[in-house]
């Protein structure tokens, strides 16, 4: 899924634009490294509370689940930020004074989306614990299909940026459907 708008895009615009959505895309999903890495630090001390929490029939949200929360916007969100706001620089030493614009637009698009579906991870690795894995597997399936249309849709009028509004609004998306459906299994 991460890599069908690469070749939706070179199939639908020019070979200027897969560039500069590549670019853009390479440096912003770098993001998901960092969400990954917490994840995997937190989420058994998340998953031992929330089975104790279980066990004991406690309402309350377990203190670990609100410091992850915490850690992933201290780590995820701000520097997303930061690095928006400091990419035309990094492009400029990176790629010189002549890059795209369309590279800097599609990559503060892309920051915003993947920042946004980071908070949503903790979502989806809470879905798995309340036995969610079907309901996961079906977001999945729906994000392929919201993924093509979108991108039919944008990529032709809009290029590598309408690839990145396509890719964040379907992150988006995913980020608002796991709440729900985490939402759901957890009433």
């Amino acid at each position: 899924l991460t890599y069908a708008d690469r070749i939706l895009l070179g199939s639908m615009a020019s070979a200027s634009a897969l560039a500069s959505f590549v670019v853009a895309h390479e440096l912003a999903t770098k993001i998901w490294m960092v969400t990954g890495a917490v994840l995997s630090a937190t989420m058994p001390r998340v998953a031992a509370e929330m089975l104790k929490k279980q066990q004991n029939d406690l309402l309350d949200t377990p203190k670990s689940l609100t410091q992850v929360r915490l850690l992933i916007i201290f780590v995820i969100i701000f520097p997303s930020m930061i690095l928006a706001a400091l990419l035309k620089s990094i492009l400029i030493i990176w790629l010189g004074k002549g890059y795209g614009l369309e590279i800097e637009i599609a990559g503060k698009i892309l920051i915003a989306g993947i920042a946004l579906n980071s908070m949503s991870q903790l979502n989806f690795g809470l879905l798995q614990f309340h036995k969610g894995e079907s309901q996961g597997a079906q977001l999945q399936l729906f994000n392929i299909i919201l993924a093509a249309f979108l991108m039919a849709l944008l990529i032709p009028t809009y290029g590598a940026v309408g690839a990145a509004v396509a890719f964040s609004l379907r992150l988006v998306i995913d980020s608002f459907a796991t709440r729900f459906l985490l939402g759901y299994k957890t009433n």
